[in-house]
């Protein structure tokens, strides 16, 4: 280790600052997508278990900062060392308000590399923001061919606060816990509001939904059986009417178009415009529908499950209107199954 973490004084008198050996912490510049940082931090595990040689769940991830070029530098750090840098604050009745490596303490450069030399090692920032600590041998086959300029003094400790992020960020004091207590019924009251307004849009939703199901039952029936005039409940007549005999497939029909209705209602945001009972095929039994769907990549995951429940599946045309996209296919059972 090139030297032990220092703990060092802030501007908080009961606050402090903990700088860490920079071999034991690595910073990446990375693209991530244009979302809050909350939910950039939800996806970080993630992205970054790409550039993490070992377990990225085992380590502490940080949002270091957005770069102009609109990369953002991450922080990745194992938690041991940052335990053992809250156990050194605790010690001198202090609570960490940044976290640092110590060759964050170096100016980013604006082009190549900066190396700085201290006892045998070696501090050294690229101008992407990355950094590193080595040993002095080491550093030709870190940088390579790349031009560098050597600094001899380090800057202050950059604003922010690092790795302390997340469980390692600092605790608020008791009276902000207390200051934010007057404010509980308020923001209470908000979230109820909040929670029946969503309530009741969900409530309308569904009902819009069940109104819209209802209607592509009805065409589907008509569809199936012109001759019927009074349709009370189209599933319940299908199915009486197919048992019956009375309908263009019999029998063999009804657990098709069952398992149709059931992978239709499995999948989320497919609604069912048509269905028809082909007696030509020679195959046997066929099912020919027409499904809408918001996009195509749920119009495929509908596919993949009518496979998963034993048909044969043939696509046919695929068209897309302003809001939806009409896919239509024949089903047969899957005779391998």
């Amino acid at each position: 280790m090139s030297e032990p973490i220092k703990i060092i004084p802030n501007k908080v008198q009961t606050g402090a600052i903990a700088i860490l050996p920079g071999e034991y912490v690595s910073f990446f510049s990375v693209k991530l997508p244009e979302i809050p940082p909350s939910k950039l931090e939800k996806i970080l595990p993630g992205v970054m278990a790409d550039y993490v040689a070992g377990d990225v769940n085992e380590m502490h991830l940080s949002l270091i900062e957005k770069k102009s070029d609109g990369e953002h530098l991450v922080a990745v750090c194992d938690h041991t060392w940052l335990e053992m840098a809250k156990t050194a604050a605790l010690k001198e009745n202090k609570i960490l308000k940044a976290i640092w490596p110590d060759y964050a303490l170096l100016e980013v450069p604006d082009q190549d590399v900066a190396i700085m030399q201290l006892s045998g090692r070696v501090l050294a920032r690229r101008a992407n923001g990355t950094g590193f600590n080595v040993k002095q041998e080491y550093l030709t086959h870190v940088i390579g061919d790349q031009p560098y300029s050597e600094v001899y003094e380090s800057r202050i400790v950059p604003n922010g606060v690092g790795l302390a992020s997340g469980k390692y960020s600092a605790r608020p004091p008791v009276l902000r816990y207390l200051q934010a207590l007057k404010r509980v019924g308020v923001l209470a009251a908000i979230g109820f509001l909040t929670w029946v307004l969503v309530s009741l849009l969900t409530i309308n939703h569904y009902e819009q939904e069940r109104d819209r199901y209802q209607n592509a039952s009805v065409d589907v029936f008509k569809q199936t059986y012109p001759n019927v005039t009074r349709i009370v409940n189209p599933e319940a007549q299908m199915r009486a009417l197919l048992s019956q005999g009375g309908g263009e497939g019999g029998t063999a029909y009804i657990p098709i178009a069952e398992r149709v209705f059931k992978v239709v209602g499995e999948s989320a945001g497919v609604r069912l415009e048509s269905l028809s009972f082909d007696t030509s095929s020679i195959a046997g039994p066929r099912v020919d529908i027409t499904i809408s769907s918001p996009s195509y990549a749920q119009a495929n995951l509908f596919e993949s499950k009518l496979l998963e429940s034993g048909f044969m599946v043939s696509q046919g045309e695929s068209t897309q209107s302003e809001d939806n996209i009409l896919s239509s296919y024949a089903l047969q059972e899957n005779k391998n199954e």
